[in-house]
């Protein structure tokens, strides 16, 4: 990361970066809920009680960062987009950050914070308790903690998000799909050496990066089936670009209502970009889009129906291209070496 000499200094930047670009509100209201297991940060626009739903809904978005960076603050201008258009609380739990916690630390954070929402929910700004239905956001590393958490729960029967949103995914840690070789002079932020230097870093020695718990794209067939309707946003030329094609595929044979749509001209998990890319403030549409239906905001969709999506994003030439010098410090894969030597507690 640009001009970040540590680990800690990068997750420092990366953390505050976006605030800087796009702040938050003063009217947008901040909480933390401390459970036992995981704290939550709970972000709420005034739209939170300006909106009737017709069931008490939130939506938890799941932090990315290569399993090394990423916390709540990094996304919260997401979180505020989401909750200001939606009308619902946003919740986000503080994930525990590799090498200092490796698997399968963050999934257990994961697991915790949904076992707390589905049951107590979060209190909205007019005192309303909203629980138990909930969307979930996951975006990059954050997409294989989300759907490992979301295949052990349909496993076992646990209650489930209405609707799960994954932006840029990466589900398989060996990174042995064709697009990691094929896409990596087109990336221009994930290189495959890199990712599996962080794979490692996130697993340590006592579990291989095929373990579907790792990897939930190695999971079996049948652990795609009973998963959420879901949204799949990915580049056309990013080395996750397979592991996005992988997913829908497996979810469709599965029987599962899935809708996988790639963009161009975008760089890793683009979402996050938003003001400062036109293209994300297309994707970020497309999501709420997306999400709406399955929270109550519209006639409640068939479970077999699709909800109907905006047209594809405008192609480059029809868009503002983004400052490339105002996302470097966003979009660099960790150095897992700076980082072992250098990280504290986090």
């Amino acid at each position: 990361m640009a001009g970040a000499a540590t680990l800690d200094e990068m997750r420092e930047a990366r953390s505050n970066l976006m605030l800087s670009e796009h702040p938050i509100g003063p009217d947008v209201r901040i909480e933390t809920i401390s459970t036992a297991d995981v704290d939550i940060e709970v972000v709420s626009a005034p739209a939170t009680t300006e909106r009737a739903h017709s069931e008490p809904v939130l939506v938890l978005l799941v932090h990315g960062g290569m399993f090394m960076s990423g916390t709540p603050r990094s996304v919260r201008h997401l979180a505020a987009r989401l909750s200001a258009e939606l009308g619902v609380p946003v919740a986000t739990p503080a994930l525990r950050l590799a090498p200092e916690h490796q698997h399968p630390a963050p999934l257990h954070d994961l697991a915790a914070a949904l076992d707390y929402l589905s049951v107590h929910g979060v209190q909205r700004r007019d005192g309303v308790a909203t629980a138990p239905r909930i969307a979930l956001v996951a975006e990059s590393s954050g997409c294989a903690i989300a759907l490992a958490e979301l295949q052990r729960r349909a496993a076992a029967g646990a209650a489930m998000p209405v609707a799960v949103v994954y932006a840029s995914p990466w589900l398989d840690l060996t990174c042995a799909g064709f697009s990691y070789t094929a896409n990596e002079a087109h990336d221009p932020v994930l290189k495959r050496d890199r990712l599996l230097s962080v794979a490692r870093s996130y697993t340590g020695d006592d579990h291989e990066l095929a373990d579907p718990a790792v990897s939930p794209l190695m999971a079996p067939m049948d652990a795609f089936a009973n998963l959420p309707p879901t949204l799949i946003h990915v580049g056309d030329t990013e080395v996750v670009l397979d592991d996005a094609h992988s997913l829908e595929t497996a979810m469709a044979a599965a029987g599962g209502i899935v809708r996988l749509r790639e963009f161009t001209d975008v760089i890793h998990a683009w979402h996050l970009f938003f003001p400062i890319m036109p293209q994300a403030e297309a994707a970020v549409l497309e999501v709420l889009s997306f999400l709406r239906p399955y929270m109550g905001q519209l006639p409640a969709v068939q479970e077999e129906a699709e909800p109907t999506l905006p047209p594809p994003v405008a192609a480059a030439d029809e868009v503002e291209a983004a400052p490339a010098d105002r996302l470097a410090q966003l979009v660099a894969t960790p150095d897992v070496e700076d980082g072992e030597r250098n990280s504290g507690e986090s």
